[in-house]
């Protein structure tokens, strides 16, 4: 009788470890399906905002544990400019699920578009390139660039109508944003940032050989000074080995060293006067500390487009990030920017050149959204940057 209740007592327990074993690896499950959904929604809200490089990071990460996660495969299809990368996506995500509908609705559009299928007005624009109207041609890439911000062919064509480096580097980023293993468009952007490298360096060139010539010009009066100085401690009665050179009295060396380093003063003085009057005109007051022109200055993170009519948001982790939104502008247009946000936020406008046009903080005391309406100078691609004064959170910026 003993026995058996020892038998018992073991089988039911045995029973109670067993579940929770089972209950542990469930929950184990559960939290790792958790974090996978998490992920998937955050690089699902990453290519609606454009960001497709950051959505590939992501996603790539998730598939090295979770190969067979189907709607991570679409989410990579989704991401994804090549039409072949995007079939063998799609294709990974079907042989996992074969009733995916929206695998299966994207594998139906691949199948029914032409890969050589370019808008009309995309080879209208090259037509009008190679007829030297860069300017209409702009404009016709900037209207499909409206209806779709993800099209790669639209933003080269309008790297190509444009004159301005600065322009011309902007739509260069942009294509190699959407795709990355665009060979010409990264030899082209490799070489307008050597120019632009080149052209700094020969403009500082002039300074450092002025400051350099009359280092030189100063040693060497110094040099035949002390020479002189030399010769006059000999006698009256040596004769002098170069009859033709002027010897110099120590009154005369006192007064050419004195000039010198009057010149050399006034020279010193110009130049620091010069370096701060620079440094208060390109911090003047504009509503904002050297610190946000610092961290604006910076550029922050690319979010990527916005159209006009359009509205964006995103998600400002602190203070000290700065996001950048881009769109193509025509001269005389007004605009309006506006974000609308539970931060306080800042804007500012740069050009094409990243030079600054105008940026705005407060609407008003109470209302802690910035506002900025203006009249645009130039046609060209321009950069909206954003920022939160105090802490992070969430915000939308619409264009109008």
């Amino acid at each position: 009788m003993a026995e058996q209740r020892i038998r018992q007592y073991r089988n039911t327990c045995g029973t109670f470890s067993y579940q929770a074993k089972l209950n542990a690896k469930m929950r184990v499950l559960w939290d790792v399906m958790s974090s996978v959904n998490a992920q998937l929604k955050q690089a699902l809200s990453l290519i609606k905002q454009g960001d497709v490089i950051e959505a590939q990071r992501l996603l790539r990460s998730i598939l090295r544990t979770h190969d067979d996660n189907a709607d991570a495969w679409v989410l990579m299809a989704m991401s994804l400019s090549d039409s072949e990368k995007k079939r063998k996506a799609l294709e990974n995500a079907l042989k996992i699920d074969p009733a995916h509908k929206q695998a299966n609705k994207l594998m139906d559009q691949l199948n029914q578009s032409d890969p050589e299928d370019i808008d009309p007005r995309l080879l209208q624009a090259v037509d009008l390139i190679h007829a030297g109207k860069l300017e209409r041609a702009a404009k016709l890439a900037a209207a499909v660039i409206h209806q779709d911000k993800m099209n790669v062919d639209a933003w080269w064509v309008m790297a190509n109508a444009l004159e301005r480096d600065g322009e011309i580097m902007g739509a260069l980023r942009n294509v190699l944003r959407l795709k990355p293993d665009h060979i010409e468009a990264r030899k082209w952007l490799q070489e307008l940032e050597s120019k632009k490298l080149a052209r700094f360096q020969e403009d500082e060139e002039p300074e450092w050989i002025a400051r350099f010539a009359l280092a030189e010009a100063y040693n060497q009066v110094n040099f035949n000074t002390s020479d002189a100085g030399d010769g006059g401690s000999s006698t009256s009665t040596r004769k002098k080995k170069r009859p033709n050179k002027r010897r110099l009295s120590i009154g005369s060396q006192r007064s050419i060293r004195r000039k010198m380093f009057i010149v050399v003063g006034l020279i010193l003085t110009f130049i620091i006067i010069m370096a701060i009057g620079l440094f208060l005109s390109q911090n003047r007051d504009t509503g904002r500390s050297p610190a946000l022109i610092e961290d604006l200055d910076a550029q922050g993170v690319q979010m990527g487009t916005i159209g006009f009519g359009q509205t964006v948001s995103g998600t400002l982790p602190d203070d000290s990030t700065v996001h950048a939104w881009t769109f193509f502008g025509e001269q005389d247009v007004t605009i309006v920017l506006e974000t609308n946000a539970e931060i306080d936020t800042a804007l500012t406008l740069l050009d094409a050149d990243e030079d600054e046009v105008a940026s705005v903080d407060n609407i008003s005391v109470e209302n802690h959204n910035a506002r900025l309406e203006i009249s645009l100078p130039t046609s060209g691609i321009y950069t909206v940057l954003i920022k939160s004064m105090l802490g992070g959170g969430v915000y939308q910026l619409v264009l109008r």
